[in-house]
């Protein structure tokens, strides 16, 4: 996040084009933007500190504070920002699903709607295998417009064990609720949801809880280990 910062505050420096300095400073908006999403989701409060601020020991600045400047950081990445189905780079899908996620945060589903849309719109779509799709076969694949942004990792770099020491094995589990968002086969989820507009979508009538596993989206098995699987 420093460096984005310093990014910013230098991008007016290099002899580059307006539209190229702007690319830059939107590549490190984007990532500033994404740095402090995560920090407030773990952390709650933290220092602000961006390209006009002192680099000193800053107390926690609210939270309603850092998500102004984090939806700045997004608006000038979607604004200037190109086009590309090159998930390795940043670009303007990747902006818009940062902003999605910001309206998720902030419960502000209209928001959600007109960015999901907004993706929709640049050509993304759901890769058509789902297993492959987290595959290098998949991920690498020209005609996969699913992902939007990817971060690549070395294949051949051997990670640590340090994470059985403050983790253990279970710090991968599933969750109930995310067991239970998968819908049924025939599209209707296994317990009653209510929709923004006050409406209820009702859960399939035909889901046995004692068989839980039973006539469930495929994606559910592909995703989560059952029991008896």
């Amino acid at each position: 996040m420093p460096v984005a910062t310093v990014c910013c505050a230098t991008s007016a420096k290099p002899k580059l084009s307006e539209t190229e300095r702007n690319q830059v400073e939107g590549e490190a908006r984007f990532m500033r933007a994404m740095s402090y999403q995560d920090l407030i989701w773990f952390y709650g409060r933290v220092p602000l500190l961006d390209e006009n601020t002192p680099q000193e020991n800053r107390p926690r600045a609210p939270i309603a504070e850092v998500l102004v400047l984090i939806k700045s950081d997004i608006q000038f990445a979607i604004n200037n920002l190109p086009h590309s189905f090159d998930a390795g780079t940043v670009n303007k899908g990747a902006a818009y699903m940062l902003k999605l996620r910001t309206a998720q945060y902030e419960n502000d589903n209209a928001t959600v709607i007109q960015c999901a849309q907004a993706i929709k719109g640049l050509g993304y779509s759901l890769y058509n295998d789902f297993v492959k799709l987290f595959l290098d076969a998949g991920i690498e694949d020209p005609a996969n417009r699913e992902v939007l942004f990817k971060i690549n990792y070395a294949s051949d770099y051997r990670g640590s064990y340090i994470c059985r020491v403050f983790y253990n094995w279970a710090s991968f589990a599933p969750t109930l609720a995310a067991v239970n968002s998968f819908f049924t086969t025939s599209g209707r989820p296994i317990n009653d949801l209510e929709a923004d507009n006050g409406e209820v979508i009702t859960r399939d009538a035909s889901y046995d809880p004692d068989f839980p596993f039973v006539n469930r989206d495929p994606r559910l098995k592909l995703s989560i280990l059952v029991p008896g699987e």
